[in-house]
């Protein structure tokens, strides 16, 4: 995401520095706007989903923890909190990339 936001800057820096007329500047800068605006609801959306799936996961192991009586559920555990370790990692570039939409907002 870090190549997008630098692609956005640098289109708008050529895209700036390569339009003759201000009305022409202001197109494109409501173009790349709207672009940018799409993609942060796009970003805010995956985030939702990936929060949504944290929670079912922490439940789940939430509840074999508290069945596992034997150690019957420990592998299980262990898988499912391993693909929580990866839904956060998830959340967490997501959320760096809406920051960095949000800079190239601004």
């Amino acid at each position: 995401m870090k190549k997008l936001a630098m692609t956005v800057v640098v289109s708008t820096l050529c895209g700036l520095f390569l339009l003759q007329t201000p009305a022409m500047a202001t197109i494109s800068d409501t173009a790349l706007y709207y672009s940018l605006q799409k993609r942060r609801l796009s970003l805010i959306a995956r985030e939702s989903d990936l929060l949504r799936n944290r929670d079912s996961l922490q439940r789940s192991v939430d509840e074999l923890t508290r069945r596992n009586e034997q150690n019957r559920y420990t592998v299980r555990i262990n898988l499912i909190a391993r693909d929580l370790d990866s839904v956060n990692n998830d959340i967490q570039k997501t959320r760096l990339d809406i920051r960095d939409v949000e800079r190239a907002m601004n």
